[in-house]
């Protein structure tokens, strides 16, 4: 949110008011009077009468009368006055202003500045005052540099009709940003209510004050959570060893505002300190759990001599370390055999048992792979001098405090365990897991070469009759695919996926019930299920669709016939664990419709899409086709931008832009890969012809991708801003393209209808150009084609009375900020329908084939005539309907108004969770229903939900 928006009109029309003479001082005002008067702000007459003074006294005076005006006949207009001043543009030309902006935005300028609240004072203040009336009358008339009235003998009194005070600045660093007693201080203004801005080093960040009190991550910087001493590390600060006195605010030390109560931490316990001397002799004891404790004490104990260098810094190290053992009083979180344990942003499970040291034994666990200490902590890119014992978490703990706790034991460095060894075999035997991953129990062990799994042989599906399982190419390099992508898939392509899947379910059905005999749970099972669908190796499968629908129907039978026993739990239970391990195995992303904001004043017109992430996991934007892929809930915040052609300057003169430029923001949450729509058609050869540049105050760096697939191009990504995709190009080739029509609005005297008609590249958002021709109609209609930018096409239209201008035009890549249409096409008025196709007028060939465009009835409700496609869009869709319709209950409440499902239905569909359920018994109301209802909820779902409709009516998102 803007934080001008915490700001009322009184506060910023004070601030302005005394900042008027300031304002009008800056040099060569003319480009801020011009940014004025282009957005409404200052008279035409009076900008003119600026313009035509020479004299620099003569501008200023001019200037200043321009504010008073405004002041004082449009004081309405504050809010977009500042909006205007504060814009990019104007700040980097006038640096006087950058200070007010920050003078304001941080809340310094109520300090010294607010007018006295007479009404507020008390009847002593009143007294003492009496004899000093004009004197402090005049005081509060002069300018903020004016020390006087800030030098007065009587603090209390002055400060009891004056909201705050400042102090002059002369030791920044140490010097309280308010006086207690204050009654309005800005640590509790609005804007610093719940976060504050912080740097450490040349690191900015903002900290969440709840999150600090809770104890948790609360410093969000460049896209990633710290705890504040990990802040103060990834700034370069680790040597200061006290996070409160080296991360500020403003140029004040949180460590003043904890003491003045501005700031709350975690409230710890303290007891008496008690110093014992520890025995440093045994530097390397017997390899032994006990002895082994010993050495990890003499260890802490050198680290403690080397920090005593630091004088007090140590003091408050060891006071920290007290309070935090005496903090946590109940160990017993951490007697589980495996513990969590987190690494900034990693995350993954450290197994006591594979405990050795830092550099040996790999101990944790991540999805992929087995780390050693060392390993975990190098993974994590924020860390540049990162160390095990401190950067590693369990439990918010150290790893350090574990050891001092003896919950883990390091291995002497004279140990010659297996989990200490350095021979080849020992080391690849830690690469596996140690028992198998499906019956959870030790022996001999195959291992995967792809991932840390191990397994039985005879528990490997398809059992296993080589050395290794492992896996092929395919398997790695599987691409993100849509849900219903991954259904039509055929089973011979994926089989290893499907394997993978039903391991999973083999594992969590501890029974061995639904895997082996599923007829045990559903005495009728052989009545609806007539394969043994738990085999693949039957070849009865053509498509996974048909595999995951056989799995879906046992856990259907499964709820019908064991609604309230253990059964019917457990196969709750392994539903849920099926589809989500689905969607990881084959790399789904979760389809999204986000929210739509209008931009600012300056552009309302402009789309700014809202996404808010419940969970870590990968979310594909349905109206822009971006995917992000976050490690946690958050708000992402992001919308296109113009490119520049001055942002490719210094780039190859072969860099194109080939994509749309997006802004994108991240709250409360961290995105760490990014994948970028393309609408390129090439070979594999050619994929190194992408990349993204990525725009960062004004300086450009080219990334090079992870990956390219058909549709996306995938990026990893630390810091937030802008993206776009560029393209080298040698000589143009096709791309995937789109053909858009529009139809304008007609008026009774018109006779002719007009058609807008436009060529885009497939990755132009249809949402951006329909917003840009919000009064006109979008005809929807299939649009994809093949199109190579610079050659001519040419717009054919029947009937041959229609007009098609111009005749012929060039195909450009065109990506905003305008979309103009390529065609106009004009057709009678009594012609209900055309014929549009698209020809390449060098080759004399059809791109378009012709679409038949109804010019009526284009928002009417669907006839009964077609309640048939209705329903057979109902039937066909189901799978997609019941992952992505958002808008379940809204549909319901309109199908209960017009009576179509009963009360018992509707009661059914709204206590049913979560969402897919809802619509699975939505859906089942429909079946019910029969036609007529199906025809009532496609258009109900067309008009709540427009683009869904249209991306699952318009097929593939690829010509074929």
């Amino acid at each position: 949110m803007d934080p001008l928006e915490f700001l009322t009109n009184e506060e910023l029309l004070f601030f302005f008011h005394r900042k008027k003479t300031e304002i009008s001082c800056i040099q060569q005002p003319r480009r801020l009077l011009t940014q004025l008067r282009d957005h409404d702000l200052v008279p035409e007459k009076l900008f003119e009468n600026v313009k035509k003074m020479r004299s620099r006294k003569q501008k200023e005076k001019g200037f200043y009368e321009v504010l008073e005006w405004l002041e004082k006949n449009s004081p309405q207009d504050i809010h977009q006055f500042w909006r205007c001043v504060f814009e990019d543009h104007i700040l980097q030309l006038y640096p006087a202003l950058r200070k007010l902006k920050n003078s304001l935005l941080d809340g310094t300028f109520k300090l010294c500045e607010e007018p006295p609240d007479v009404e507020t004072l008390t009847e002593e203040a009143r007294e003492g005052m009496a004899e000093k009336g004009k004197e402090k009358s005049y005081k509060r008339k002069t300018s903020k540099d004016d020390s006087s009235s800030e030098d007065s003998d009587d603090p209390d009194l002055f400060s009891a009709f004056t909201p705050s005070q400042k102090k002059p600045d002369k030791k920044p660093s140490f010097s309280s940003p308010v006086k207690k007693g204050d009654k309005q201080e800005i640590w509790t203004w609005p804007v610093h209510e719940t976060q504050l801005p912080v740097t450490c080093g040349d690191k900015e960040g903002t900290l969440y004050r709840d999150k600090l009190l809770e104890g948790e991550k609360c410093i969000l910087s460049q896209g990633h959570w710290f705890t504040p001493t990990a802040f103060e590390k990834f700034a370069g600060k680790e040597k200061c060893k006290n996070w409160k006195t080296s991360i500020r605010c403003r140029n004040t030390l949180l460590k003043k505002l904890i003491e003045e109560g501005h700031l709350e931490c975690p409230q710890r316990k303290t007891r008496k300190k008690t110093c014992v001397q520890k025995n440093t002799n045994e530097r390397f004891p017997v390899s032994s759990n006990k002895s082994s404790s010993k050495a990890t004490s003499s260890g802490s104990m050198e680290e403690s001599e080397q920090r005593g260098k630091g004088g007090g810094t140590e003091f408050r190290g060891r006071v920290e370390e007290e309070e935090e053992e005496e903090d946590m009083a109940d160990l017993s979180v951490f007697q589980a055999p495996s513990l969590p344990v987190t690494c900034v942003s990693l995350t993954g499970t450290l197994y006591k048992d594979r405990f050795a040291l830092g550099s040996r034994g790999k101990c944790i666990r991540t999805e992929e792979r087995w780390f050693t200490l060392e390993e975990f902590v190098k993974q994590e890119p924020t860390l540049t001098d990162g160390h095990w014992k401190k950067d590693i978490l369990c439990h918010g703990k150290t790893l350090n405090f574990l050891l001092k706790k003896q919950i883990l034991y390091i291995h002497s460095l004279l140990c010659e365990c297996v989990k200490c060894s350095t021979l080849k075999q020992d080391v690849m035997a830690q690469n596996n897991d140690d028992e198998c991953y499906v019956c959870r129990s030790e022996g001999d062990l195959v291992c995967c070469d792809e991932c840390p799994r191990a397994f039985h042989s005879h528990c490997h599906l398809p059992a296993i009759n080589g050395e290794t399982p492992g896996k092929s190419q395919q398997w790695c390099d599987s691409n993100n695919m849509s849900e219903q992508e991954a259904f039509n898939s055929p089973v011979s392509q994926y089989i290893l996926h499907c394997h993978c899947l039903l391991l999973c379910v083999y594992r969590e059905d501890i029974q061995k019930v639904f895997v082996k005999d599923p007829q045990q749970i559903v005495s009728r099972c052989s009545e609806f299920i007539t394969q043994p669908m738990w085999k693949l190796e039957t070849g009865v499968y053509q498509t996974v669709g048909e595999f995951v629908s056989d799995f879906q129907l046992i856990f259907s039978n499964c709820s019908t016939f064991n609604k309230d026993s253990e059964f019917g739990r457990m196969g709750a239970r392994l539903k849920r664990m099926f589809e989500e391990e689905f969607r990881k195995i084959f790399k789904i992303a979760e389809v999204f419709t986000p929210k739509i904001l209008k931009g600012n004043d300056k552009d309302k017109n402009k789309n700014v899409y809202r996404f808010v992430c419940p969970y870590a996991g990968q979310f594909l934007c349905s109206l822009t086709s971006l995917v992000f892929v976050m490690e946690g809930e958050g708000e992402v915040l992001y919308n296109t931008v113009s490119w520049d052609p001055r942002l490719l300057d210094g780039l190859s003169k072969t860099d194109k832009s080939a994509g749309p430029l997006y802004d994108i923001k991240c709250f409360n949450g961290s995105i760490s890969r990014l994948h970028l729509p393309h609408c390129e058609i090439f070979s594999e050869e050619d994929m190194d012809r992408l990349s993204v540049a990525h725009f960062t105050n004004g300086n450009v760096a080219i990334m090079n991708p992870l990956k390219v697939t058909e549709t996306h191009v995938m990026i990893d990504i630390k810091d937030l801003s802008i993206f776009g995709l560029i393209k080298r190009i040698f000589c143009p080739s096709p791309v995937v393209a789109q053909v858009l029509v529009f139809l304008r609005p007609i008026t009774m005297r018109e006779e002719e209808n007009i058609l807008d008609v436009h060529l885009l590249p497939w990755n132009v958002p249809l949402s951006e150009v329909k917003d840009q021709h919000a009064e006109n109609t979008h005809i929807k209609t299939s649009s994809k084609c093949c199109l190579t930018p610079g050659t001519q096409y040419r717009l054919c239209c029947q009937p041959e009375g229609s007009t098609v201008q111009p005749a012929t035009e060039e195909f450009e890549f065109n990506f905003g900020p305008n979309y103009h249409p390529t065609f106009e096409v004009f057709v009678n008025v009594r012609n209900k329908e055309v014929k549009l196709s698209l020809m390449n007028s060098t080759e004399g060939r059809e791109v378009w084939v012709p679409r038949r465009i109804l010019l009526t009835g284009q928002d009417v409700d669907l006839p009964v005539h077609r309640q048939l496609m209705a329903s057979e869009f109902v039937n066909k869709h189901r799978s997609p309907l019941i992952q992505r319709v958002s808008s379940v209950m809204t549909i319901a409440d309109g199908l209960r108004a017009k009576g179509m499902i009963t009360p018992e239905m509707y009661d059914k569909i709204h206590d049913t969770k979560p969402r897919q359920n809802k619509m699975r018994a939505l859906l089942k109301a429909l079946d019910s229903g029969g036609a007529s209802v199906k025809a009532e909820f496609y258009r109900l779902l067309k008009e709540n939900e427009p683009h869904l409709v249209d991306e699952l009516d318009s097929g593939p998102n690829r010509p074929q």
